[in-house]
């Protein structure tokens, strides 16, 4: 079980990289990542940040987008939080079905709002 340390930095870890995606990088049009877990190791020398990808399909997409821009999200991440050690991030496509984030509550709630 993780210290109550460790769920704090994978929170604020979860909030800054979710903002710093939402108003630091351009996704394509019409794709929504959601960050929806994140796993610190011990040392808070790394952290797996998870995601979700609406549409589904385009989750490998994401994927190599996020990747790809990985140093500008660890550069914000750095100016932003005040810790001594902020992890080194890497990013996976959130295979979890019974995680209270699912992305298919997320697809109902916009899909009605389209109609």
């Amino acid at each position: 079980m993780p210290s109550l340390r460790l769920e704090k930095v994978n929170e604020l870890l979860k909030t800054e990289v979710g903002s710093i995606i939402l108003r630091e990088l351009e996704m394509p049009h019409g794709v929504l990542p959601t960050i929806t877990r994140v796993e610190s190791e011990a040392d808070l020398k790394t952290a797996k940040i998870f995601f979700r990808a609406y549409p589904e399909d385009h989750g490998l997409g994401v994927r190599d987008y996020l990747r790809k821009h990985a140093g500008v999200i660890q550069h914000a991440l750095n100016r932003r939080l005040a810790m001594r050690f902020v992890p080194q991030i890497s990013f996976y496509i959130d295979a979890k079905k019974d995680n209270p984030d699912d992305m298919n509550d997320v697809e109902k709630i916009l899909d009605s709002l389209q109609e």
